[in-house]
């Protein structure tokens, strides 16, 4: 007795794995990096952990590098015991923003901009007390001495 293959049968039987067949070989290269993914992550999690911990104490070290280099820049530094800033020649003034007597008024905002952002307390929050109350005093003077020289506060 002969079977009678119906079409769902050839479509269950001979299609439908035709069809898988198609989608894995299309897929295998995904399919293999996947399978190959897993591997790879356990042998390089180690590396990439020892790099996060050795940059994260790199960048440690170098915040400390930039604390210490405030505070050497700011034990130069001595404040008159007044926090009003008297100058009776303008020669200090120009020192103060670090401009020549003959600078212009663009070069003169420059050098204001640039030293306020380096010694704006708020920049400096997490330097000592005794530092930050010293950065208060030197932007103080160099707002006054800017506002001088350019004839802003005039």
């Amino acid at each position: 007795m002969a079977h009678d293959y119906s079409t769902w049968w050839y479509i269950y039987k001979i299609v439908f794995p035709l069809i898988f067949l198609f989608i894995v070989l299309a897929n295998l290269p995904a399919i293999i990096g996947i399978i190959l993914m897993v591997p790879m992550w356990i042998v390089l999690f180690p590396f990439i952990m020892a790099y996060a911990v050795l940059n994260d104490v790199y960048l440690g070290r170098k915040a400390k590098r930039a604390q210490q280099s405030y505070k050497d820049y700011y034990k130069e530094y001595k404040p008159d015991k007044e926090p009003e800033y008297q100058y009776d020649r303008y020669s200090e003034l120009y020192s103060l923003l670090g401009v020549r007597p003959n600078a212009t008024k663009a070069e003169m905002k420059s050098a204001f901009k640039s030293k306020m952002m380096m010694n704006h307390p708020d920049k400096l929050s997490t330097l000592d007390p005794e530092l930050q109350r010293m950065a208060m005093e030197r932007t103080i003077a160099i707002k006054d001495a800017y506002e001088r020289l350019s004839g802003v506060g005039a």
